[in-house]
């Protein structure tokens, strides 16, 4: 059965996974940049070859890899966010329940003591 996280350490897990894709996302966009600059800059330029050597090695460059890494980051960044937003979408319905719970009990109650 799957570990349930408590406020603080769902706090902590969700900065953690949140600061890794970011970091992923920025790694991502920095490679765009470089395939960008090496696409249209000035011609025969270092980032150029450096874009076509990894083509060569795996048929991507700079630019495709950016792309790749940019969504890994944000698919990683939405998961976690849908995850965290059905935790604590179950948390406050939990504690709307025993809310109502506890407010039918304390009618129930009244109205027996009223009877009496």
């Amino acid at each position: 059965m799957a570990k349930k996280l408590s406020g603080k350490a769902l706090k902590i897990f969700e900065t953690v996974v949140y600061s890794i894709a970011g970091a992923i996302a920025l790694w991502g966009l920095t490679y765009i940049v470089l395939g960008l600059i090496a696409n249209y800059g000035p011609i025969d330029n270092d980032l150029q070859q450096a874009s076509e050597n990894l083509a060569k090695l795996f048929k991507l460059g700079f630019f495709e890899w950016g792309i790749i890494l940019f969504c890994i980051g944000m698919g990683i960044g939405i998961l976690v966010l849908l995850i965290i937003a059905n935790t604590v979408d179950k948390t406050n319905e939990k504690a709307a329940r025993r809310a109502a719970r506890l407010a039918k009990i304390e009618a129930d109650m009244d109205a027996t003591a009223k009877a009496e």
